[in-house]
């Protein structure tokens, strides 16, 4: 699911997450590799897009975008698709619902 266009019926009161990092993974891939070492189950990335689940060309923080285009387009991408999905999480949210990010081995 793409929290970009997550639309829950009901806000509710918190949200915790930790965001993609920036260049580090192409995430379908690795969820892909994870799900199979695991014994679990992964859509491929043509069935997932065919169901709408997730679109590696719009995956959050692609590492194959920085080495297909540069950091620049990299980082300008990067911003967009952070504010696009903390926009669609504080939507999500009830009045004074809180949103916690953890980022590393902190919370920010």
């Amino acid at each position: 699911c793409d929290i970009r266009k997550l639309r829950l019926s009901e806000p509710v009161d918190a949200i915790v997450t930790s965001p993609p990092y920036p260049g580090v993974y192409d995430y379908l891939a690795v969820a892909g590799s994870a799900s199979a070492v695991l014994g679990g189950s992964s859509p491929s990335t043509s069935d997932a897009v065919q169901e709408g689940a997730s679109d590696p060309v719009r995956e959050i923080g692609r590492r194959s975008l920085w080495l297909q285009r540069g950091f620049e387009e990299f980082a300008a991408a990067w911003q967009g698709e952070q504010e696009e999905w903390l926009a669609a999480a504080h939507g999500n949210l009830n009045e004074g619902g809180t949103a916690s990010l953890m980022i590393g081995d902190g919370d920010v």
